[in-house]
């Protein structure tokens, strides 16, 4: 997950995961991932988007103006890029 400010997080979750998945951390990294938008005051919470190519979504970062989110794909070894708004 990535801060924006104190009330927006955005988070790469896992398009699935097998039975047992959580009991071994490592597991959980091989699967792509989707990012979410979690309004922490509100509660909400909103699907951003399923990026191309099916990412492994690790050390997410958001730019200083908000703009986009860098992240580091695992499955390539890539860091990419994907615009906010």
């Amino acid at each position: 997950c990535a801060f924006q400010n104190v009330q927006i997080v955005y988070c790469a979750v896992p398009t699935s995961l097998d039975p047992g998945a959580g009991f071994f951390p490592t597991e959980m990294d091989n699967s792509p991932d989707m990012l979410y938008q979690i309004d922490l005051q509100g509660g909400s919470k909103s699907l951003v988007a399923i990026p191309e190519g099916n990412p492994n979504m690790q050390s997410l970062s958001i730019s200083k103006d908000g703009r986009f989110l860098f992240y580091f794909n695992s499955f390539d070894e890539k860091l990419y890029r994907l615009q906010l708004r």
